[in-house]
């Protein structure tokens, strides 16, 4: 975990979490463990980082929706810590999900 050691004025530089969550996303599913909760389990451990960002292949819509709700985490949203996430999808797989992109998850074209 790193400690917020910025002066004042100096830009936040995300923790780019993407490659630790598409290996948990990828790796398969565990009997007694789902994903879910290591993706929590990680996510705790960089609470204290100012900035997390994600970008994700198109994994299906209940990540589109698991990705929404990084962004909306109540807890991380309290701690000042800023998220982003963008997910890499085709028009079609956006429009299915476009609720999810109109609230903050951003878009790449694949």
């Amino acid at each position: 975990m790193s400690e917020d050691k910025r002066t004042e004025g100096e830009p936040i530089i995300p923790k780019d979490i993407s490659s630790d969550i598409i290996k948990i996303i990828d790796a398969p599913e565990e009997d007694v463990v789902p994903r879910t909760f290591i993706i929590a389990d990680y996510l705790r451990d960089l609470r204290r980082e100012p900035a997390l960002t994600l970008t994700m292949d198109w994994h299906g819509l209940a990540w589109a929706r698991w990705a929404k709700a990084f962004l909306e985490n109540g807890d991380a949203l309290m701690r000042g810590q800023e998220r982003t996430a963008t997910i890499r999808c085709t028009e079609q797989e956006r429009n299915e999900a476009a609720n999810i992109f109109a609230s903050g998850v951003k878009w790449i074209n694949k």
